[in-house]
């Protein structure tokens, strides 16, 4: 019912990256934490003895009054770590945050800044290990898309959980263009204000009495919580919500009895969950337009914010059926049964959604061929 979708691999191998850890004898050692002073490292760095943990080849030491300290390769030549994103401030300081607070988590071990992954030659932020299972964090500050898939399907091959987090200078100014990374990372870090700002669960950030700051994304509104304040138990939630996964039990029970107070989905809950990615329906409407030709018509039927919501949905239906006047004959897909996550990746990924429309579209040609009135009756030719 559409065209095949072709993945084009670019990859741009990065010059000069800064970086925060190197190898000295068979330790490896960072530039932040005071553990060396930067007469020390500068010291080393002249014996050629600080190394590049992946090439082997020699490091020096920069440092300033104002600008965080780090490392690079002498003689900028390219290294076997091509996915090395350009550094900033932000990273630098971003990843360092991030990994301190991920190594003081219970139940995680392993936790190493700037590791090394030989089998897929990628050099994540930071890597650990929670309840025998591999993870990956990155901290992405410049905007990348086509490079995102093929590392995530690098680390995906691996048998490795990656987890993404958007630094806030590229991916969370007022008026910005939606990115991206956006529709896939947990959310953002703030290093001005160490604050993590949840993209999925912003809404009920809105609604706490605690100490929280507001960051504007073009018409969107996103709340920050100190870094501190969350937890990570195979997934980060804030422990003054508790985990993710319960709150989304709690807010489906609470629907179901409203639901049964009003006979009603709470139009609220659905304007938060369904309406806060504008991005996301518009993809949907692309890609149904994409689909449709001389057979099948679809469509997303939407209602903004000031208008019913319970009544957004999907249609499919075969462009003969104009000759129908039963409104409600064919089968509709309405949004606010759909799961979220589930209807992101079909804003996504056209070819989740046409997994979507398959049955629909079985079941409308079937109240089609089934159709009977005085008038007309359809019947479905098929060529031999």
């Amino acid at each position: 019912i559409g065209a095949n979708i072709e993945i084009i691999n670019i990859t741009k191998i990065k010059e000069d990256t800064l970086i925060l850890t190197c190898k000295l004898g068979n330790e490896i050692i960072n530039c932040y934490d005071g553990t060396h002073n930067k007469e020390q490292l500068k010291k080393w760095a002249y014996k050629k003895i600080l190394l590049c943990p992946v090439c082997g080849k020699p490091y020096e030491y920069c440092h300033g009054e104002v600008k965080t300290p780090y490392f690079r390769h002498m003689d900028k030549n390219e290294c076997e770590d091509k996915y090395s994103e350009s550094e900033t401030e932000e990273h630098l300081n971003g990843k360092r945050d991030l990994f301190e607070w991920i190594k003081k988590q219970n139940g995680v071990t392993n936790a190493v800044l700037e590791g090394w992954i030989p089998e897929t030659k990628q050099r994540p932020d930071i890597m650990f290990e929670y309840d025998g299972k591999k993870y990956v964090l990155e901290f992405q500050c410049s905007p990348i898309a086509t490079e995102y898939v093929e590392r995530h399907a690098l680390y995906e091959a691996a048998g490795i959980n990656d987890i993404w987090i958007c630094g806030t200078n590229k991916y969370l100014k007022s008026k910005m263009r939606e990115k991206y990374l956006q529709n896939v990372s947990y959310g953002f870090y703030s290093i001005e204000d160490r604050n993590l700002i949840p993209i999925k669960y912003r809404f009920l950030f809105a609604k706490t009495t605690l100490t929280k700051k507001l960051y504007k994304h073009s018409s969107d509104s996103f709340y920050g919580l100190p870094l501190d304040d969350f937890i990570f138990n195979q997934e980060i939630f804030n422990f003054h919500f508790g985990k993710l996964s319960e709150v989304e039990r709690k807010m489906a029970y609470r629907r179901i009895i409203k639901q049964k107070v009003t006979d009603k989905i709470p139009t609220r809950h659905n304007k938060f969950l369904y309406m806060q990615n504008e991005k996301i329906n518009k993809n949907i409407n692309s890609f149904l337009e994409q689909l449709s030709n001389n057979n099948w018509k679809f469509s997303y039927v939407y209602f903004s914010y000031g208008s019913d919501l319970d009544r957004n949905y999907i249609s499919a239906e075969p462009t003969i059926s104009h000759r129908v006047y039963e409104p409600h004959l064919f089968q509709r897909l309405y949004i606010n049964r759909l799961n979220y996550d589930f209807y992101k990746k079909c804003g996504r990924n056209i070819e989740i959604l046409k997994k979507l429309l398959f049955p629909l579209m079985i079941e409308n040609k079937k109240r089609l061929l089934n159709y009977k009135s005085d008038n007309i009756r359809f019947m479905e030719v098929r060529d031999n």
